[in-house]
């Protein structure tokens, strides 16, 4: 029979008898689901925040001298958008 266990850590996993998992069992699937997040959410935003204040940059330095710079960027915000 299958059952969910480890309900106490707010980690199910599925075994097929009640036992006790080690506890960086818990800590590595706590771990994982950070990095996917991390990965797909939040590292993202900060590339276009990076971008954007790139572009902001090269406009307070001006845009002549940092044109190859703004360019640059602009590009990648583009990219990074779908744009």
């Amino acid at each position: 029979m299958t059952e969910l266990v480890d309900k106490n850590e707010s980690v199910f996993f599925i075994a097929e008898e009640k036992r006790e998992l080690p506890k960086f069992w818990v800590c590595e699937g706590k771990i994982d689901a950070i990095q996917n997040i991390l990965r797909e959410r939040v590292l993202p935003f900060y590339d276009i925040y990076d971008v954007f204040s790139a572009i902001v940059w090269c406009k307070n330095r001006g845009v002549e001298k940092y044109q190859t710079f703004l360019q640059e960027n602009i590009l990648t915000l583009r990219n990074s958008v779908g744009y």
